[in-house]
């Protein structure tokens, strides 16, 4: 079994391959700039993205996703579980993924109901 197919084999969640905007920044540092990419993949559990920074894994994010359906960002804190360089790209890019910790608890029903209506919609 491959790495790819051992992560495959660990999710809980079914996962959503469509692009949102992802804003992210380390939560110990509030005043640090927002990284900005998109949502390479998305499930209730956690999303994955590529970043121009690497990160430690354990390490906690501040994370913003627009979804269409909401008119502000969404918010998450998540952690870290991977981040690898992706080496054939230049400059370096980071693919990051991040399990969810926290997730913005107004909004966090319609989140579900939305990606469980995504996911549903996308099967033949």
């Amino acid at each position: 079994m491959d790495e790819q197919d051992q992560w495959q084999s660990r999710r809980r969640h079914p996962r959503l391959t469509k692009r949102f905007v992802v804003k992210f920044r380390t939560k110990d540092r509030p005043e640090a700039q927002w990284g900005i990419s998109t949502v390479n993949n998305i499930s209730e559990g956690g999303c994955s993205f590529f970043s121009e920074t690497s990160y430690t894994v354990g390490q906690i994010l501040e994370i913003e996703i627009q979804f269409p359906i909401f008119k502000e960002y969404m918010r998450f804190t998540g952690e870290v579980r991977r981040c690898e360089a992706d080496k054939n790209k230049l400059p370096v890019r980071y693919g990051v993924a991040v399990q969810f910790l926290e997730i913005e608890e107004e909004k966090k029903k319609e989140f579900i109901n939305s990606l469980s209506f995504l996911l549903l919609r996308k099967q033949p």
